[in-house]
């Protein structure tokens, strides 16, 4: 990765960073009818970030995941341990992929299918130790306890889904680490999606209730909707999302009115340079990502993709009259070198305006671009079906 502008604004008297991350894994599956496991072992590093004759990895093996499915019987059945929970385009529900250690969760999943309808529930209680007492969370940007209800019906040319997600997070007065309390917040919404022939419609919406981290009251709302037309070997697509946002860039007497997209693949959708919502962006303005993009395939083994976002505020800055946060180009290319190997190149600029400087807190005419490659290798090492 090349990095002048990445995720905030460039400063005039910075150098650009540039760098080689690897992810390694090693997967192990097993099958039978009533029976499914699946680990996963996983080592994150960045070129050079051990010496070259070491006793140890300062990075380790991790285990990525690691689960036991049951199935009861035609249509109930047990999934557990460390596990993924992805859902419908991952907008609120992804495995962030793109983030080299990725999203999973240490949950209980109860599923239910009969014939297309579907029933997920999904239970998680986080602690940091196994303790004598209490069950004060302290793992940092952990939350304390997850309760997921999930319904899916695909219709004739529509699909739905409808969830309710209860989220349980830990506080911990920092002056006082006595005074603790586990403050809750509901997420409320549903995805939707329309095929026929040629065209696809989806959309999103959702409401977050309840308290955040901090205990303010949560009222905010996201809504989404975006078409795509399919023609021959290209793709044309035009949507846009509206996240709720608070004035002035700041809580009011204890209401904070900004969505949070908690769980989602937010790299994908608001712009390869993740100025939003990646580790960012969090009780703002809220944003409003307006876009357009185009997808060609160039030949059996290659692709062309291409996208442009304006994104403005979904409220002012102070007292400024302009919404408009700026505009990201996004081009990429993929390339299929081997049957087990995948190669894309991607290029990404950032036109950011005063407000997008003022919220991020830097004040700079630097440019902002990033330019990225990688390279995946995927061999299925041995299989054995009986």
């Amino acid at each position: 990765e090349y990095r002048h502008g990445y995720s905030t604004i460039f400063g005039e008297n910075e150098d650009p960073a540039f760098f080689v991350s690897q992810r390694t894994r090693l997967n192990a599956q097993y099958k039978t009818e009533k029976l499914e496991t699946f680990v996963s072992f996983q080592n994150v590093r960045v070129w050079g970030d051990v010496p070259q004759i070491s006793n140890s990895d300062e990075n380790g093996v991790a285990i990525w995941q690691a689960w036991g499915k049951l199935n009861l019987n035609n249509n109930w059945a047990l999934k557990l341990g460390r596990q993924e929970l992805v859902y419908d385009d991952e907008r609120f529900y992804g495995n962030s992929q793109w983030r080299q250690a990725s999203r999973v969760h240490d949950a209980l999943l109860l599923l239910f299918k009969k014939e297309k309808f579907e029933i997920d529930v999904a239970l998680a209680f986080n602690q940091s130790s196994q303790n004598l007492s209490g069950t004060t969370l302290l793992t940092p940007n952990q939350y304390k306890t997850l309760q997921l209800i999930r319904v899916y019906k695909p219709l004739k040319n529509i699909t739905a889904s409808l969830s309710f997600l209860n989220i349980g997070n830990q506080f911990v007065n920092p002056e006082d680490d006595e005074d603790t309390e586990t403050y809750f917040s509901q997420t409320i919404g549903g995805h939707f999606n329309y095929n026929k022939n040629n065209l696809s419609i989806k959309a999103n919406t959702f409401a977050q209730l309840g308290k955040d981290r901090l205990g303010n009251n949560l009222n905010t709302y996201y809504f989404a909707l975006e078409a795509k037309w399919k023609r021959n070997n290209i793709v044309l697509e035009l949507g846009f999302e509206n996240f709720s946002g608070n004035d002035d860039n700041a809580l009011s007497n204890g209401d904070n009115n900004a969505f949070t997209p908690l769980f989602g693949n937010n790299h994908w959708y608001n712009g390869f340079m993740d100025y939003f919502f990646v580790g960012n962006h969090i009780n703002n303005i809220g944003l409003i990502d307006i876009y357009a993009g185009a997808l060609v395939t160039l030949s059996d083994i290659s692709k062309l993709s291409g996208k442009v976002h304006y994104f403005s505020g979904n409220k002012k800055i102070n007292l400024i009259d302009s919404k408009e946060l700026g505009v990201e180009v996004d081009i990429f290319y993929t390339h299929k070198v081997h049957r087990c190997a995948n190669l894309a190149v991607g290029y990404s600029h950032m036109f950011a305006t005063d407000n997008l400087k003022l919220i991020k807190g830097i004040d700079s005419n630097e440019t902002n671009n990033f330019i990225w490659t990688m390279l995946t290798i995927k061999p299925n090492l041995f299989s054995n079906e009986r």
